[in-house]
């Protein structure tokens, strides 16, 4: 599925359930990762070689898609 030897997985309480992040890759400085952000059955993903900066990328992608929704 995903080539890295590295893997996070962590959640996010929110009051309709809990965000699931899990995140790909950053196995050394400069390596490109993946990261993917899940809550009520929908999923985004961002890759990037910043891990702060793709997992706000994810969380973004993921709120805008909830608002796209409703």
């Amino acid at each position: 599925m995903h080539d890295s030897k590295r893997m996070e997985i962590g959640w996010i309480p929110i009051k309709t359930g809990k965000i699931k992040i899990r995140v790909y890759g950053f196995a050394a400085a400069g390596t490109e990762g993946t990261v993917t952000a899940e809550l009520n059955g929908v999923t985004t993903a961002a890759r990037g070689y910043i891990r702060k900066r793709t997992i706000i990328r994810a969380i973004s992608k993921l709120h805008y898609s909830l608002q796209k929704k409703e």
